[in-house]
């Protein structure tokens, strides 16, 4: 039976996770173990594609660390997970659930022992393809008329759940939860930007990793005791060397890891156990990009017109000031 914990990493680590810095954790013992390994997740090239990588150490890892709402580049991955376990190294991968299932299969195809193999999984919302993203990475450099050189689409600093953007370009120019580099994520949380495919996951609740790793949303609801400041994250352990892993990580006094016993936590993680529902407007959404391009869909759904600009920044006022959390007590909605 799954095992359920919330876990926070040491505030250092907080600052450049998305959430409770899971992942550090979980790549941190993994290399702790000792006897070689290599890790793989998603990061940034020089010109901002997401691609899957391949880290030989802890301090590799940090490139995978923060969230990428785009389907990462597997190309030469696989094989390279293969080659790693048939020398006898340990491995540990990360991805989605269906980016998982595939190395699985890919492994089991071959006949690869997957004894040294160890898979984290994320609760995911669904993974857009790269196509809208590479374009609007070229957009806001032209906008700027600079390279972007640091992207980040969930600013710790500015806190855990308002989903902030920080840009940085070469200019010098710094942009914090500006719609000037928003609108791609604003596209991204209503749901327009998914592959078709996401609509129709067959992984929520059908788990095919040793630990799937998520925000942890609802956590002050369920467990009130832990401290949401910085993120919380929620960590499922499924297999017995998920099991192994967790209990390594829990001897470690720097972090707070706690075992979830009420099912509650299932209600505000909904992704765990449905896949995303496709929006009425997404065929709208998809040939509006086609025939009219990048800049009409980013005013038309991403926010960057009058109306939708007020409203943006004056939700980021109502947060800053905590108005928010109060109008939501008001209304009964917190």
């Amino acid at each position: 039976m799954d095992k359920v914990y919330a876990y926070k990493n040491k505030r250092g680590i907080l600052m450049k996770s998305s959430s409770g810095g899971a992942f550090w954790g979980i790549a941190e013992t993994f290399f702790k173990a000792g006897g070689g390994g290599t890790c793989y997740g998603a990061k940034f090239d020089s010109d901002f594609r997401v691609l899957h990588g391949k880290a030989k150490n802890l301090e590799e890892c940090e490139a995978f660390q923060g969230s990428k709402y785009v389907q990462s580049d597997m190309t030469g991955s696989f094989v390279e997970v293969k080659h790693d376990l048939e020398k006898g190294g340990k491995v540990l991968f990360t991805g989605t659930p269906c980016q998982v299932a595939a190395v699985k299969k890919y492994l089991s195809r071959d006949n690869i022992d997957i004894t040294g193999l160890y898979t984290v999984d994320i609760v995911c919302h669904g993974a857009p393809g790269p196509a809208v993203w590479n374009d609007y990475v070229n957009h806001i450099q032209n906008e700027e008329h600079s390279k972007l050189i640091k992207f980040s689409f969930r600013y710790k600093p500015c806190g855990w759940k308002g989903y902030p953007i920080y840009a940085e370009f070469e200019n010098g120019k710094k942009y914090i939860n500006s719609i000037k580099v928003s609108s791609y994520q604003n596209m991204f949380r209503k749901n327009l930007l998914m592959r078709e495919s996401c609509f129709n996951c067959p992984y929520p609740g059908n788990f095919q990793s040793d630990l799937t790793i998520s925000d942890f949303w609802g956590v002050e609801l369920c467990m009130p005791d832990v401290p949401i400041d910085g993120g919380v994250s929620l960590v499922l352990s499924h297999t017995e060397k998920g099991a192994n892993l967790i209990a390594a990580m829990r001897d470690n006094d720097e972090v707070t890891m706690v075992e979830v016993r009420s099912e509650d936590y299932k209600k505000y993680n909904h992704n765990l156990l449905y896949a995303t529902k496709r929006p009425d407007d997404y065929d709208k959404f998809w040939s509006d990009y086609k025939n009219k391009g990048l800049k009409y869909v980013l005013h038309r759904y991403g926010g960057e017109n009058p109306k939708d600009t007020a409203i943006f920044y004056g939700k980021n006022i109502l947060r800053k000031t905590g108005l928010a959390g109060k109008i939501k007590k008001m209304m009964g909605r917190a």
